[in-house]
């Protein structure tokens, strides 16, 4: 209750030069991966439209390595919700495709409290290519092999390309697999291929 008195008063003086803007302290843990970040880890708040509001770092101010305090201001009868990020070996958490932390500055109903805790998770790196691609014309087919490198893809993209159809999405591979054939073709054409694995990351 001390630090968030002090915390709080010191913000009044801040909130009387800004046109009666109202503190809001925000306090909460850090979690990456199922386990509390070192000291230092920076967390940051953006408003909807992406504007970067606020930051803190873990471990301030005597408290624990994972944990982390900052205080926002915003006009008296303005709620909105802002988004909380951690930011972890220059990447910032949660990332594209994630749920991101959303919290509703309470300004009107004067809680001027909100504990946040930020737990996240690192997305997979993205999986290795394929290698040693190949594509034969058999029976009025091209039979298409490839080196099935990657460990960690839930799937393979495959697309083609030729001077009348352009590209064109031949679809999603099953993991694991290191063939496909290309029924519609034609003889004399020449096809240009596009091959990735890919997974949660990309």
């Amino acid at each position: 209750m001390v630090a968030l008195a002090a915390l709080l008063a010191g913000g009044g003086a801040v909130a009387a030069q800004t046109g009666g803007a109202v503190p809001m302290l925000f306090t909460g843990t850090v979690t990456v991966d199922g386990r509390p970040v070192a000291t230092g880890t920076v967390v940051e708040v953006y408003s909807a439209a992406g504007e970067q509001l606020g930051s803190t770092t873990t471990g301030a101010q005597g408290q624990a390595a994972h944990e982390w305090t900052l205080v926002l201001f915003a006009p008296r009868q303005e709620d909105r919700d802002v988004y909380f990020y951690v930011r972890v070996g220059g990447q910032l958490l949660p990332a594209p495709g994630q749920a991101p932390i959303a919290v509703r500055y309470d300004a009107e109903g004067g809680r001027g409290r909100a504990l946040v805790p930020i737990a996240v998770t690192t997305p997979p790196p993205m999986p290795a290519g394929p290698t040693a691609f190949q594509a034969a014309f058999s029976m009025d087919a091209l039979q298409i092999t490839w080196r099935d490198n990657a460990t960690d893809e839930t799937a393979y993209e495959l697309w083609r390309w030729d001077e009348v159809a352009g590209w064109l999405s031949l679809g999603m591979l099953a993991a694991n697999a290191s063939s496909s054939v290309d029924r519609n073709v034609a003889a004399g054409r020449t096809y240009w291929y596009y091959l990735a694995a890919v997974n949660a990351a990309g």
